[in-house]
């Protein structure tokens, strides 16, 4: 959302009525490049929510997309190859991409920086076996009022949160502190935590009737990564502030996982690896939209050098892009570069 603007806040919201039965769509949630696609497609909608401006922010805790941008956020960029003898028709390899600074903060992109932590929560719910209860469900903790005013800010919530999970049957799992709830029209403050984790619930009742804590279970969750990113689109946002947490089995005390592998950045038809490039014609743009990703006539597009390339190879742009173009027939590493 636009703060500056005091624009509606556009949330992707998901629709848990319907997730049961919707299939994993990894061209949704992989791809944010055009976030109006998500609102037709699957069970991700966009909703509309009040405008919310700074002022209205409480002890610091701020909404995804509450900041600034930077000068580059959301610029389309290109990265391909051009190793035109092996591909088909003599073709280059373009892909066409959007500058992503990967900040919550950022009202451009933390659609993108929600979709990347979703996918490492997917990750990490993965990397666990769970002797029994195989299916992560969804819970959500609301405190008491009392309990929010006394309580030494969220940390001391967080920690009376544990607690009780363990009490109502959670052995582990991921929470996300949402500080605010939207109902009547507008936001309020209403502090309340939710987990995926994994657990049988049960005691809801007399941890109610002891500390007025509600545990409401939402149910079972098989789309890890959409649940994530409807839970992420409306978090709570701080400085020095995890917006994800670990408790329990799946805390980083007791569980120790590989790093998930990143997608190679090679092209399809050489294997080489990508570079970015530029189209240098000026005048006209580029002859591909924003979302393009395919084979085109190489005429007009080049090897982009940054200044820190060229400091720290301390070669000329020329001979830089000589030197990219070089390793395809000679194989020459780009780490070397």
């Amino acid at each position: 959302m636009d703060i500056r603007n005091n624009s509606i806040h556009k949330l992707v919201v998901l629709d848990h009525r319907e997730e049961k039965n919707q299939p994993t769509d990894k061209s949704i949630t992989a791809n944010p490049r055009r976030p109006s696609e998500l609102s037709e497609r699957g069970s991700l909608q966009y909703l509309r929510y009040p405008a919310i401006t700074k002022s209205d922010f409480t002890h610091g805790w701020a909404l995804p997309g509450a900041g600034s941008p930077r000068d580059d956020c959301g610029e389309v960029r290109h990265k391909g190859c051009l190793n035109t003898p092996r591909h088909p028709d003599g073709k280059a390899f373009v892909k066409a991409y959007r500058k992503s600074c990967m900040k919550a903060s950022c009202p451009i992109c933390w659609m993108p920086w929600s979709v990347k932590r979703s996918h490492k929560v997917a990750h990490r719910m993965r990397s666990f076996k769970p002797s029994k209860y195989r299916s992560p469900i969804h819970v959500v903790f609301s405190p008491p009022e009392h309990e929010y005013l006394n309580l030494s800010g969220v940390k001391g919530l967080r920690q009376e949160m544990y607690r009780l999970s363990k009490i109502v049957g959670l052995y582990g799992g991921m929470s996300v502190f949402h500080p605010y709830r939207c109902g009547t029209g507008e936001w309020h403050f209403s502090p309340h935590f939710h987990i995926l984790g994994y657990g049988w619930i049960h005691g809801t009742k007399e941890v109610y009737e002891n500390g007025g804590w509600i545990v409401k279970n939402i149910g079972v969750r098989k789309d890890v990564v959409r649940v994530s990113i409807y839970l992420l689109s409306h978090a709570g946002i701080k400085e020095k502030q995890h917006t994800i947490t670990w408790f329990g089995e799946l805390g980083y005390a007791k569980l120790k996982i590989s790093p998930e592998e990143e997608e190679e950045k090679t092209c399809p038809y050489c294997q080489a690896p990508l570079v970015l490039l530029e189209w240098f014609a000026t005048d006209r743009g580029p002859p591909i939209d924003d979302a393009f990703e395919g084979l085109i006539d190489s005429e007009g597009w080049s090897v982009k050098v940054s200044e820190w390339q060229l400091g720290r190879t301390g070669m000329d742009i020329d001979s830089f892009q000589d030197t990219v173009l070089r390793r395809y027939d000679y194989e020459i590493p780009m780490s070397s570069l």
